[in-house]
């Protein structure tokens, strides 16, 4: 949740939340591996850890770094599902790994999968295709990750489920953003749809922004004794006077 808005805002269920819990399902039955996939700022982070947070399996997190090595990813692993950070010979660390992720069945989340080299792919791969390995693997990033995870012919063939996160757009994205906090539903259905059309563009990540925003514009309003104004289209303009744009100027 971004800053401020803590206790502010909602947690929102979209219905890939759904998608995912039923496809992790799938896939923990088997011990295989899964591939959650989207743009930035779409909320698959936050629905594939609430959807892991509901369920019995202990789950991991790696969070793969630029160009990480086999070594790098191995000891992030070790470190994640043996909650320790000493450093040991990487065979040394493979084989311990390999000996607890054949125990008690686990989810392993690696975030940022699009970050893998074709030889971490392969590390991945040759960890998860064990005999006796008891794990799921969840691959967690940008849409790019799909074309990063298959560099592995061997990591491909473990996919057995891929969900794609979405734009919210339509019903959902109303719903959604009426569910985010009690100030949207001050605005008309069409000021909505203008909203994301020309600023959030169907990420929740943007509509948390402009919450935050929204949210800031109306405490300094009530700081200066003013009545609180209706959410109408002169406060959404004041609201994305204090929201980033990145958009890449054109040199003259």
């Amino acid at each position: 949740m971004l800053a401020g808005l803590e206790i502010e805002a909602n947690p929102v269920r979209t219905p890939v939340f759904t998608q995912i819990a039923d496809q992790l399902r799938f896939a923990t039955t088997f011990h295989g591996a899964m591939v959650v996939a989207g743009d930035h700022g779409t909320g698959k982070r936050f629905a594939l850890a609430t959807v892991l947070s509901e369920q019995e399996l202990p789950a991991h997190q790696v969070v793969v770094p630029p160009a990480a090595s086999p070594k790098d990813l191995v000891r992030l692993m070790y470190e994640a599902v043996h909650q320790e950070d000493d450093v040991f010979a990487l065979r040394d660390m493979q084989d311990e790994l390999i000996d607890t992720l054949s125990g008690v069945p686990r989810i392993l989340v690696i975030d940022g999968a699009d970050q893998l080299t074709g030889q971490g792919a392969e590390q991945l791969h040759y960890l998860h295709a064990r005999p006796q390995a008891a794990w799921t693997l969840v691959l967690l990033g940008p849409p790019e990750t799909i074309r990063a995870v298959t560099v592995s012919a061997g990591l491909r063939g473990e996919i057995i489920a891929t969900v794609e996160v979405k734009h919210l757009s339509g019903a959902d994205l109303h719903t959604a953003v009426g569910s985010l906090h009690p100030i949207f539903l001050l605005a008309g259905a069409d000021l909505i749809t203008l909203i994301d059309q020309q600023v959030c563009k169907g990420r929740l990540k943007n509509w948390a922004r402009f919450l935050q925003a929204a949210l800031y514009v109306q405490r300094q309003e009530t700081a200066a004794g003013r009545d609180p104004r209706p959410f109408d289209v002169d406060f959404t303009r004041d609201v994305i006077k204090h929201m980033p744009d990145l958009t890449p100027r054109k040199r003259r």
